[in-house]
């Protein structure tokens, strides 16, 4: 599942999420739009704010798909 399908499903905006991850807006959108990749510390955040629904991989392949659109 992606961040965005995560968002809708939540009915979470993109602030409310930055806010969540106690992260910058600007860093959240390059993450949901599929621009640049979390990494690290990140990762984890977004595992424990989404109870797993949004995985590493599923970021990677995201990025990978933005990346070759």
């Amino acid at each position: 599942m992606t961040l965005r399908d995560w968002m809708a499903r939540e009915g979470l905006s993109l602030t409310d999420l930055a806010a969540s991850l106690n992260r910058p807006v600007p860093t959240v959108h390059a993450w949901v739009h599929g621009h640049r990749t979390p990494r690290g510390d990140a990762l984890l955040d977004i595992k424990r704010v989404t109870g797993g629904a949004v995985t590493a991989d599923a970021l990677i392949a995201q990025r990978a798909a933005g990346a070759s659109a």
